[in-house]
């Protein structure tokens, strides 16, 4: 139960009273059992408890009631292990020795706080993670909230794939394994951006293309389930970009920022960051030249915002998609975006419209009509220009 990092003094004590109860020990003997114990593998101890008898669990969930609160303290993780270890051995309830209900008493308090209503870990193709919630259980209406989600008609599982069936060892999901579902024609449909994530947990060598939506699966019966504590959540997430090599990041929460605090974020579909480039191309045209420096302008605020390391063929599919937009389409889209997305389109204009470190008359009526249609704010310092 030193899992928070910190084997203490008062954790030893309650371990080393609870050995000495037994006849015959010694210290030497106590030294020997405290060594095997660190060498001692976690499935052979669970195995272990597992086989005792109720007499023996009993003893066991009191003692471990006793060492995790030695230090006056739950800690995340040694609340995280003490049910687990508990649901894995099937221990009872702690005794009646006043530690054990203490204990009882602030884990189950500690266990309410970390449960939630049950969470589903959604990937965007920007690698964008965001939490999304559902108190559905059957799979019909479940499904369908799910698509919706994803902005898709049908999602198909992915299951049992090499990097899944790992991270299913490593996060211990009692009986359950992780999943990953796309949509039906999220293997091929390149409309849409290729999930480096989703790819590498596919682990097949073929691109995933769209979001994708991470969940749990019951062995048996394969029923899909949400992800019902905060603890596990943060686990899984954590888990999950190490396999993919770091390239998820954490989706801005709902609330929204004063005007002043707005943080730029690119907008998180193909057509809302196509309508961006189209709209800066347009911009850059206005003169009647697109130059170099402006192109590479609006491609280093694209890799700015996004992870297009060594992925040409989807940067190329956002440039002649925005291309081939209509203006006003794009205006529209624009229109329709969050402050963050509105503020993201504002600074990648303004980069545009000064790329070539002039700005004539006609950029700089074009910019500041572009930002009045669009209702975008103003790129900070865009008002010192002439």
């Amino acid at each position: 139960m030193h899992i928070d990092g910190a084997y203490t003094e008062e954790e030893l004590k309650h371990m080393t009273e609870f050995l000495g109860t037994f006849d015959g020990m010694d210290r030497d003997t106590l030294k020997q059992i405290l060594s095997a114990a660190d060498e001692m593998e976690l499935d052979h101890a669970v195995e272990l408890i597992a086989g005792l008898d109720d007499e023996g669990k009993q003893e066991v969930s009191d003692l471990f009631a006793r060492i995790v609160l030695a230090d006056g303290k739950l800690a995340d993780e040694e609340k995280s292990m003490y049910w687990k270890v508990r649901e894995l051995c099937g221990l009872p309830d702690p005794g009646n020795d006043g530690s054990g209900e203490e204990t009882k008493a602030k884990a189950e308090e500690e266990k309410d706080e970390d449960e939630i209503i049950p969470a589903f870990l959604m990937v965007n193709y920007h690698g964008i993670a965001t939490l999304h919630q559902s108190e559905k259980e059957d799979w019909s209406a479940l499904g369908d909230e799910i698509a919706s989600w994803m902005g898709c008609d049908r999602v198909e599982v992915v299951r049992y794939t090499a990097p899944l069936n790992a991270l299913t060892e490593k996060l211990d999901l009692n009986e359950r394994h992780l999943v990953f579902m796309v949509a039906r024609n999220g293997y091929g449909d390149k409309t849409v951006g290729d999930n480096m994530p989703a790819t590498l947990l596919y682990g097949r060598g073929y691109p995933i293309f769209g979001n994708m939506v991470i969940a749990l699966e019951t062995d048996e019966g394969y029923t899909i389930e949400g992800i019902r504590t905060q603890s596990l959540v943060t686990e899984t997430l954590n888990a999950v970009n190490d396999a993919v090599g770091g390239l998820i990041r954490v989706g801005e929460q709902e609330e929204k920022p004063a005007a002043t605090e707005v943080k730029a974020s690119g907008p998180d579909t193909f057509e809302g960051l196509a309508a961006v480039i189209a709209v800066c191309m347009g911009m850059a045209r206005v003169d009647g030249s697109f130059t170099e420096s402006e192109f590479k302008e609006i491609l280093a605020g694209l890799k700015d915002q996004y992870k297009f390391e060594d992925r040409d063929e989807l940067l190329e599919a956002y440039i002649k998609a925005a291309d081939e937009m209509d203006i006003k389409k794009a205006i529209d889209i624009i229109k329709a975006f969050g402050p963050s997305e509105k503020q993201f389109a504002s600074d990648m204009l303004f980069r545009t419209v000064v790329a070539d470190g002039k700005l004539a008359d006609e950029e700089s009526d074009t910019y500041r009509e572009i930002l009045e249609v669009c209702e975008l704010p103003m790129f900070t310092g865009a008002d010192k220009v002439n």
